[in-house]
């Protein structure tokens, strides 16, 4: 086929969420009508591709996840995940030696003052790993270092609703036999780690870890079971905060150090910006919220909350990169990010063919910067459009999310012709959908 005759649009469709599996009672897709998927299938070349364990850079048997599925399809190779590459620094016990790691501790003797662990617990694996914070812990033990606190945020979303007070005794059975540490702080990762700007969330957290606003409880089962009993599943536990053996609450203050054991980027990120950004305001600025206006929406009409000064002499670590802009605020890496050398989208850039990503508010990482190989700048010719998420506290009340709208845009982008006019009549678009019945 000569290069004229190729089409003038190539459209990449990402169902996030859509997987293959066995037909069944369990099977949500083969039991819906989904003439359009069933047409193209019966119509047009097709295969399979591995979406979890090794296939993806994860342990053997782990579950893949949106941020997996972008990096290596953006990639078009095995990239190992951060959760594997940690795993196996704890297994060769480089974890041991990792220098942010040590210096986090070493802030804290050298300053007389606490370390925070803090960061989502639960058995998904989705966003943190148990055995990341067991060897942060036995990290601490190791160098006798008994003023660690941990600020813990309950899953309920990618973990059972109520499994997180199971989760927790065997934290607090590990702090006994390490004879290092205690639990500070409970909630729910509904407040701890929104990534869609609902600021008022970020600040419940924030406040809650800082100032001591929440319920102060002497035990963690008692705390949670008065949750459970008001119907409250680990998700949305309001801020609780756990009384040591003198009676008192630790909080993260002055000269503590504080590491985020998240491994995935996306939802630690308002969190950590509280945190670390010196000038508060600044942290709405990277947010372009409404698409449908030719000039992107007024960083001003994003509401943050009154922070107050940055913590003054803080230590803060994260697990991996959350952004380069963190890290221009003075957060430390422990395990930096790994490169990826050649994107599909730098291949089009570099063949000087123009492309446009189409996504919601709540799924733009994943379709700019995890496939684009961990780049936050775009590359040339590269343009996005981002629709705003709908304002739901969980997606099982609109499961299609915005996957109308991305298409309406879509469409209507190729109508207008918007990206014709360069020598070659090759173009590449890519729509970011979920759940869409009409796919």
């Amino acid at each position: 086929m000569s290069l004229n005759s190729k089409p003038k649009f190539v459209v990449l469709v990402i169902l996030d969420g859509w997987g293959i599996a066995t037909p069944g009672a369990g099977n949500a897709i083969t039991l819906s009508n989904t003439p359009n998927i069933n047409k193209f299938l019966a119509s047009y070349p097709h295969t399979q591709l591995e979406a979890a364990g090794q296939a993806v850079g994860l342990p053997r048997g782990e579950d893949g996840n949106t941020e997996t599925g972008h990096i290596n399809l953006g990639a078009g190779s095995i990239i190992y995940q951060d959760l594997e590459r940690i795993n196996m620094s704890i297994s060769d016990g480089s974890f041991f030696e990792n220098k942010i790691l040590l210096s986090a501790i070493e802030n804290s003797k050298k300053n007389n003052s606490n370390l925070h662990l803090m960061g989502l617990i639960g058995t998904g694996g989705v966003h943190s790993n148990l055995n990341h914070l067991y060897a942060l812990i036995h990290l601490a033990a190791l160098h006798k270092f008994n003023s660690l606190y941990l600020h813990l945020f309950t899953d309920g979303r990618d973990s059972p609703q109520t499994s997180s007070k199971a989760v927790l005794a065997g934290i607090q059975k590990l702090l006994d036999k390490e004879k290092v540490g205690s639990i500070a702080s409970i909630m729910g990762r509904y407040w701890a780690m929104d990534r869609d700007q609902r600021w008022d969330r970020t600040e419940k957290a924030y406040k809650a870890l800082t100032q001591g606003t929440g319920k102060i409880y002497d035990n963690i089962a008692t705390a949670m079971d008065d949750s459970y009993s008001k119907g409250i599943t680990d998700e949305f536990i309001e801020p609780i905060l756990i009384k040591n053996k003198e009676g008192k609450i630790n909080l993260i203050s002055k000269n503590d150090s504080a590491i985020f054991f998240n491994f995935r980027v996306d939802r630690p990120r308002q969190l950590t910006k509280a945190f670390v950004y010196k000038d508060f305001a600044s942290a709405k600025s990277d947010y372009d919220s409404n698409p449908y206006k030719k000039t992107p929406t007024d960083p001003s009409s994003i509401k943050l909350f009154e922070r107050g000064a940055r913590i003054e002499n803080l230590f803060f670590v994260t697990m991996t990169e959350y952004s380069r802009s963190l890290v221009d605020e003075g957060t430390q890496v422990a395990f930096p990010p790994d490169t990826v050398t050649m994107p599909l989208s730098s291949v089009i850039s570099n063949n000087n063919l123009r492309q446009l990503k189409v996504t919601e508010s709540e799924k733009e990482r994943f379709v700019t910067f995890y496939f684009n190989g961990f780049r936050e700048k775009p590359f040339t010719n590269e343009e996005k459009v981002i629709i705003p998420s709908s304002k739901v506290p969980t997606y099982d009340q609109k499961p299609e999310m915005m996957a109308q709208e991305i298409t309406s845009v879509l469409v209507e982008k190729l109508k207008n012709g918007d990206y014709s006019g360069y020598g070659r009549p090759y173009r590449k678009y890519r729509s970011y959908c979920k759940s869409c019945r009409k796919s």
